[in-house]
């Protein structure tokens, strides 16, 4: 074979594998039009995603109060003063005494320092309602922009020296404001998905108002939290949410101090003094219906 032959077949066969190529990939004309025509449908179905929405939350909030307690006590106690006087009657009635004192009088004191810690798991639910709008910039990825409302009963420590035992537990209401990362593991119309966000919640109600007229200054009614959960929704019109609200602040941070004083006996007193510092947070579990429209 002759060096012109093979060059002649080489230039066929180097055509023949570019035709193939353009045939299984399509010329830049069909290419550009495919990604054009791919970019649109998903463009159609993030849209199509992208909707205002409405619902009710029904919330689990399991509460975490913290209280370390410092106790000391001290005990005084008067000792009476001792003599060696040896005492006589006298016929007219008085008496004749004569010694000396041995030890004076005076007081002994003793202290006794205990340390304990009482944590309180105490839990209520709640119910509520949202709205709010998802935005979804790929079929697969977007924002939710959200509003809620809830109520719920604050849970306090019980410990006798705890700073709020003589208050009752009552109904307090949450506002809150955020915003969350969708992420869909499917294009189709009713896909599974997970969510994280971050929010800002503001408390009030009788609770709040009772614990600011007493420590003002240490009791939050604000403050971030941390949204992540699962959900699903179905046929682009109902959303399922399962979360977990975890508050990245405390209710209160505390530290105090009480005293009291009891006599024992006619010569011994004790003094207690309590130190102590308390510490409520809370996390919440729910589940979210909301409507798309």
């Amino acid at each position: 074979m002759d060096k012109k032959t093979l060059i002649i077949l080489s230039s066929i066969f180097c055509l023949s594998v570019i035709t193939n190529a353009q045939d299984l990939l399509g010329t830049p004309d069909t290419q550009s039009n495919y990604f054009s025509d791919k970019t649109m449908r998903n463009a159609s179905i993030a849209r199509d995603k992208s909707r205002f929405f409405m619902g009710g939350i029904f919330s689990y909030t399991c509460y975490d109060d913290e209280l370390k307690l410092d106790q000391e006590t001290t005990r005084v106690t008067l000792t009476p003063t001792e003599t060696d006087l040896v005492c006589t009657k006298l016929p007219d009635g008085k008496s004749s005494c004569h010694g000396s004192y041995v030890k004076p009088g005076g007081y002994s004191t003793t202290q006794n320092n205990i340390k304990t810690s009482s944590y309180s798991g105490k839990s209520s639910v709640g119910y509520g309602g949202r709205f709010g709008y998802n935005y979804f910039f790929t079929p697969r990825n977007g924002l939710r922009f959200i509003v809620s409302f809830t109520t719920g009963n604050l849970k306090l420590n019980t410990h006798k020296y705890a700073p709020f035992v003589d208050f009752e537990d009552s109904v307090y209401y949450t506002a809150s404001a955020g915003i969350d990362y969708l992420f869909d593991f499917t294009k189709g119309r009713s896909p599974f998905g997970i969510f994280l966000g971050l929010g800002y919640d503001y408390n009030f109600g009788e609770m709040f108002n009772k614990l600011k007229e007493k420590d003002s200054p240490n009791v939050n009614i604000k403050g971030g939290y941390m949204n992540f959960g699962v959900s699903q929704t179905i046929a682009r019109r109902i959303r399922i949410d399962v979360g977990c609200k975890v508050r990245l602040y405390d209710y209160y941070d505390i530290a105090y101090q009480m005293s009291s004083a009891t006599q024992i006996g006619s010569n011994t007193s004790e003094q207690i003094d309590i130190y102590g510092k308390d510490t409520l947070r809370s996390t919440s579990f729910y589940m979210a219906l909301d409507l798309l429209f």
